[in-house]
């Protein structure tokens, strides 16, 4: 091996990401109108959770049939209505969802899009612990009831300023060390 002269030594730099970090500053200044400009980020959104009891009924269905769908629909709104707390145990018996029944009708969370519009709609208008009238939609008769609700949520600029603070230095060093 050969030997690195002591002056080309003090010449060269490393560039550590602690090196360069340690090049740029954020001010709290930068911190707040960032925090303002990008609310959306510290933002989780109010969160639902649902199940439903689903009777079927075809496209193609007969009217005597969709008659038949709807009483039996209206027999276990009435049985829920009754007796909410049996409302899983009824899904698992009685609804028509294969993707639900076996779990007592457990929708999970429910996210804006994931369902047809009466069924959302119907969700986002139920407070926790109430049961839905009967909602029609293209697949049949829905109960729905909604089984918890997480409200929204924001972070304070107080808990968000690490993660700005990092933001901010990435993007600086991306500009002063392309």
């Amino acid at each position: 091996l050969f030997e690195v002269p002591e002056q080309v030594k003090a010449e060269y730099v490393v560039f550590s990401p602690e090196t360069m970090e340690s090049q740029v500053a954020v001010s709290d200044a930068e911190v707040a109108d960032y925090y303002a400009k990008n609310q959306q980020h510290f933002t989780t959104p109010e969160q639902r959770k649902a199940s439903h009891i689903l009777i079927t009924v075809k496209k193609d269905a007969s009217s005597a049939d969709k008659a038949a769908a709807k009483a039996k629909a209206e027999a276990l709104l009435a049985q829920v209505k009754k007796a909410p707390a049996d409302f899983a145990k009824v899904a698992k018996t009685n609804s028509q969802d294969p993707g639900s029944a076996e779990v007592g009708g457990d929708l999970g969370v429910v996210e804006k899009g994931a369902f047809v519009k009466p069924v959302e709609d119907a969700i986002y208008q139920l407070k926790q612990g109430e049961i839905s009238n009967l909602v029609e939609s293209e697949f049949g008769y829905h109960i729905i009831t909604v089984t918890s609700i997480v409200p929204a949520a924001v972070k304070t600029l107080e808990q968000s300023k690490a993660e700005i603070v990092a933001e901010l230095k990435k993007q600086k060093m991306a500009k002063k060390y392309p």
